[in-house]
């Protein structure tokens, strides 16, 4: 027997309406203990909020804890309730992704910490979306990359914040390399000759600029220099920012103007994107570790508010994308 155990609501969305993208509507059925995912044929539209609201989803968080406790993050002193995301709450998101699309396993906390992250990451594969992983990589042994890599993942960022993160980011480097997989630059990812790259590996090494007497990943900034020269060119310098005031004793208040600035030119608000808490709560700032600007639940996405109002930490945010070019 086939029982279905989630779908889209938006396949009755079916107006003839040129010049607006089309998604196709996807089905999760489950036959005794296997589950399937398939895109039906029937598609909605997005353009025009009185068909159908549009918002691309760009995190699904697995879970808000963490095995480190970092002082330049939110995580260690977040009062959000703690937990992991849960079958039906991974299923309901992805019934609600764009097919080729890429969407973050990870927002607050480390994704490494759900033991069934590479099932999630094979549903993602199986619904045609692109997993990315971005993890302090103290988890990350050969044999979960391993794992990660058969499941379907490839885009794939390691923040060496430790001595074990930069062991595995090395252990991934020499991966790639004896298995002759071709590893790129992460920041390369969106060029359009890797717009079809099959089994390239998206990969990057994240060195947060911290100042040189900063504890912080000290070990790892003054080490540098001993990285194989064919890794190199996957490691990246990070700007340090606050989280939007969520980092203890970091909160500001800009002016109203410097405010407006952000509305006006912030990614997420500009390209209606949102973010999927392991709760299944949405929210559409990835700052908001808090939940302040709650938009709703992916169970009643057709319905989610994105009203600007709901937008509380603009004059706090110190993002680098959300400021004027």
């Amino acid at each position: 027997m086939i029982e279905k155990i989630w779908y889209s609501k938006a396949k009755v969305c079916n107006f003839e309406l040129k010049g607006y993208g089309q998604y196709y509507v996807t089905v999760f059925e489950r036959k005794g203990t296997e589950t399937s995912i398939q895109k039906t044929p029937a598609v909605y539209y997005y353009g025009k909020n009185k068909y159908c609201n549009f918002f691309k989803i760009e995190e699904m968080e697995m879970t808000n804890s963490c095995n480190l406790n970092c002082h330049n993050c939110g995580t260690p002193t977040t009062h959000y309730k703690k937990g992991f995301i849960d079958d039906g709450t991974v299923l309901a998101t992805l019934a609600w992704t764009r097919k080729g699309q890429t969407l973050n396993y990870h927002r607050v906390g480390e994704p490494l910490l759900h033991p069934k992250l590479c099932t999630y990451i094979q549903w993602g594969v199986d619904a045609g979306i692109k997993p990315v992983i971005s993890t302090n990589g103290i988890l990350l042994t050969k044999e979960m990359l391993i794992k990660l890599y058969h499941a379907g993942l490839r885009h794939l960022v390691i923040t060496l914040h430790t001595l074990k993160s930069l062991e595995a980011f090395l252990m991934c480097c020499s991966w790639f390399s004896e298995n002759g997989i071709e590893a790129i630059n992460f920041s390369k990812r969106h060029l359009k000759e890797y717009i079809n790259s099959g089994d390239i590996m998206f990969f990057q090494g994240k060195v947060l600029d911290f100042p040189p007497d900063e504890e912080q990943g000290k070990y790892v900034r003054n080490t540098l220099d001993n990285i194989p020269d064919e890794f190199r060119h996957l490691l990246q310098m990070i700007p340090v920012h606050t989280w939007a005031g969520n980092v203890e004793g970091t909160k500001r208040t800009l002016e109203d103007a410097d405010a407006l600035n952000h509305q006006r030119n912030c990614y997420f608000i500009k390209q209606h994107v949102i973010n999927v808490r392991w709760d299944g709560t949405i929210v559409g700032c990835c700052f908001d570790f808090e939940n302040k600007n709650e938009l709703g639940n992916i169970r009643e996405y057709a319905s989610l508010d994105n009203h600007l109002g709901k937008y509380r930490l603009c004059k706090q945010c110190d993002a680098n994308w959300a400021v004027e070019n």
